[in-house]
């Protein structure tokens, strides 16, 4: 069963959460920071989910999580507040129900808490930390062919993650002939992939910043070739030497690489300490998606922290989860369904994670990102966050 606290619930969302799980469920009182934080800390076992309720005055709950983030593997917040989402995201809150939630929803919200935190304890993890251990993580998204949503998502993954760590997130246009991560976004840059390349911003890391173009989520982004004539003219050797710099002085590398496995994506792919796979429900797609991850298995490029993404999952395709995953012969770790509002939203230039963050395929992606920001990939980040366990 998961372990679950409630803070300052009211008496509908308290019976709600108590017929999901039974016993398995504390209420605490509002409190401050500091003594909130002290209480998770010494519960006899560490919470799979913190929820806040409505009641408590917006200021306060986001102090209390940004508090408790480190003692609970996910936390969520009720509020029908329709700006709240960036800020939640920043005080470590992945999910925000309404005030109308539902008994279903509920029990997803909680279903879904419970298999991070088994993810979580399989990968003998401690609590998570964004601390610079290194280098910054390079997180690879890539499809074995175009029109599957991998651009979208890349920017939500962006987003997401820049939402928790401002200004230590880049986001790479490496979709050399058409990238359109500018328009999905709504950027209107000045610099291109082709100025970071040059010789001023390769040799200065301060220059290579002042190239990035900044989003209103505290994003950087680092944005495509201008037209594809310039395209041409960037090495493989040169976005190699791009990806060590910045991921010298970011977090969070994140790569919206080319459909397929051209000479630049592979580049990519060696540097990855992640990797998001992305596939529709398509037949082609989901055949392009095995050959790929059977040739980058053989080439050794599959890093051990893998993400198998199904974007606009619909069942009216005629194909099932499981069919897919006969098909590529790996487990499906995220669905995305199929919404109207991720089109709205990219029409807007605007990640579907804030401009609609009740959407269904926004509140996965929000899973995603979160699975993204707390999983460490290098045996060296292993070690040196148990050393700081044990410490």
């Amino acid at each position: 069963m998961s372990r679950i606290v409630l803070v300052a619930p009211d008496s509908r969302l308290e019976r709600q959460v108590r017929l999901v799980v039974a016993e398995e469920m504390v209420v605490i009182p509002a409190t401050d920071p500091e003594q909130f934080s002290g209480r998770l800390g010494r519960m006899a076992e560490r919470p799979e989910l913190i929820v806040f309720g409505h009641q408590l005055p917006r200021h306060l709950a986001l102090a209390l999580a940004s508090a408790g983030r480190q003692h609970a593997d996910s936390m969520a917040i009720v509020s029908d507040e329709p700006d709240i989402m960036v800020e939640a995201m920043r005080a470590g809150i992945s999910d925000v129900l309404p005030t109308t939630v539902d008994l279903d929803a509920i029990d997803l919200m909680v279903a879904r808490a419970h298999e991070f935190a088994m993810d979580a304890a399989a990968a003998g993890r401690p609590a998570p930390s964004l601390r610079r251990l290194g280098p910054g993580r390079t997180i690879a998204v890539a499809s074995p062919k175009g029109g599957v949503g991998k651009t979208m998502i890349a920017c939500n993954v962006a987003v997401g993650l820049a939402l928790l760590q401002p200004g230590c997130v880049v986001l790479v246009d490496l979709d050399l002939q058409f990238g359109d991560v500018s328009s999905t976004l709504g950027l209107e840059p000045v610099y291109f992939l082709e100025h970071a390349v040059a010789k001023g911003a390769a040799r200065d890391s301060l220059v290579l910043k002042t190239v990035l173009t900044k989003h209103p989520s505290g994003l950087l982004v680092l944005c495509g070739p201008e037209s594809p004539a310039t395209a041409d003219r960037v090495t493989a050797a040169q976005v190699g030497h791009l990806l060590r710099q910045l991921a010298d002085e970011f977090l969070y590398v994140v790569v919206d690489t080319s459909p397929g496995l051209l000479e630049h994506t592979l580049t990519v792919l060696e540097q990855a300490t992640d990797v998001v796979a992305v596939t529709s429900m398509d037949v082609s797609s989901v055949r392009g998606m095995r050959k790929e991850l059977d040739v980058l298995d053989e080439l050794g490029l599959l890093p051990d922290s893998r993400q198998v993404v199904v974007n606009q999952g619909d069942r009216s395709s005629g194909l099932t989860i499981a069919d897919i995953e006969t098909a590529i012969g790996a487990r499906v770790d995220i669905v995305i369904p199929r919404t109207k509002g991720v089109g709205a939203a990219s029409n807007r230039g605007l990640p579907v994670i804030i401009d609609q963050p009740r959407d269904k395929a926004s509140r996965t992606l929000r899973v995603l990102v979160t699975r993204l920001s707390t999983e460490p990939t290098r045996k060296g980040w292993r070690e040196a966050s148990r050393k700081e366990k044990v410490s």
